[in-house]
């Protein structure tokens, strides 16, 4: 049997590596998104599940963050920061 190429599929490019340095600049956080800076994140009145974002729409027992790392293996994207509190 000869190996021919043809007959299998070719998988595209892997996407490009993000660098954290360039996030910042963006206004985006470096490394992962905390959810207590998040804008979305709430606390449910739920002791079991007591965490809550609103942008996904679910609650947990884990920071809402850590649960899209391992639920799709990649760090949230829905990451928008608190307006500044205005000082009194």
């Amino acid at each position: 049997m000869v190996w021919d190429e043809s007959e299998y599929e070719v998988h595209p490019p892997a996407p490009p590596v993000i660098d954290c340095s360039t996030e910042e600049q963006h206004g985006l956080p470096a490394g992962p998104p905390d959810c207590w800076r998040c804008r979305h994140f709430a606390i449910s009145w739920q002791p079991a599940r007591p965490y809550l974002c609103r942008l996904i729409g679910f609650k947990s027992k884990m920071l809402p963050c850590l649960e899209v790392v391992r639920a799709d293996g990649r760090p949230c994207h829905g990451y928008s920061p608190k307006p500044l509190a205005a000082r009194r």
